[in-house]
């Protein structure tokens, strides 16, 4: 329309200071996820570089997967089936339950998957608006209407899209800063750029954010390799809404 846990600065999230069990337990309906395997992964920032650190890896069963392991803080995680992601995950203690079928990707158990879980969904409605109009252009290409036509029909439409999904993105990661997620999904937008560079929505991030969200290393030391100079607030600020 992804990452045993060893120290990384820049991108575990302190939030608790001892370690606990995680399980997740993994049901597919999915025939092509069978005999797959798939990766937990963390995206690590290291010399202005994006790195992605396997964590724990499983192979799909007769629709079943589990991954395991400890986590000695609350971590925002990725599911990936070879080089493709299929859905975020916040690595915490706890059994988790995670569904992968057509209707989408799911995970339950803990309060702040649902709530991320519920924010996916609501994304990709947006993703799947991206695809409708990705298919309308090429349909329009295909009956021979030039580039430039289609370009000027389309793209206002796809701008204000993709506009929707950074407020929404924005406004996720300010409503849930002073929690794992907030930090979490900052690191998997900034993630999905080829350098550390301080994009539109990231800027608005940082510049909204309270300070309790500079407190992750994995903030700080993106924001230094971003070349973001502007001081780290002190003082409480207000949030966009």
């Amino acid at each position: 329309m992804m990452r045993p846990i060893t120290y990384i600065a820049t991108t575990l999230l302190a939030l608790t200071s001892c370690a606990s069990q995680y399980s997740i337990d993994g049901n597919s309906s999915l025939a092509c996820l069978d005999g797959q395997k798939l990766y937990l992964r963390i995206t690590n920032f290291v010399d202005s570089q994006s790195h992605v650190v396997d964590i724990d890896s499983c192979e799909v069963i007769h629709g079943r997967f589990t991954f395991g392991g400890s986590v000695d803080s609350i971590a925002m995680a990725e599911v990936y089936m070879g080089n493709e992601k299929l859905m975020p995950i916040v690595l915490e203690g706890g059994e988790l339950l995670m569904q992968v079928d057509n209707y989408g990707q799911t995970v339950t158990g803990s309060p702040l998957n649902e709530r991320l879980t519920d924010f996916m969904k609501k994304r990709s409605r947006y993703d799947n608006e991206l695809w409708e109009l990705d298919r309308t252009a090429r349909k329009l290409l295909y009956e021979g209407v030039p580039m430039a036509e289609v370009v000027r029909r389309l793209e206002p439409e796809r701008l204000a899209i993709v506009k929707k999904i950074e407020d929404m993105e924005v406004q996720f990661v300010l409503d849930n800063s002073t929690n794992a997620l907030g930090p979490g999904y900052f690191m998997q937008m900034a993630g999905q750029l080829l350098f550390p560079t301080m994009t539109e929505p990231l800027q608005r991030i940082a510049e909204n954010a309270p300070p309790s969200f500079f407190r992750s290393p994995a903030i700080r030391n993106y924001l230094a390799m971003a070349g973001y100079n502007r001081p780290i607030p002190t003082t409480k600020k207000g949030r966009r809404k």
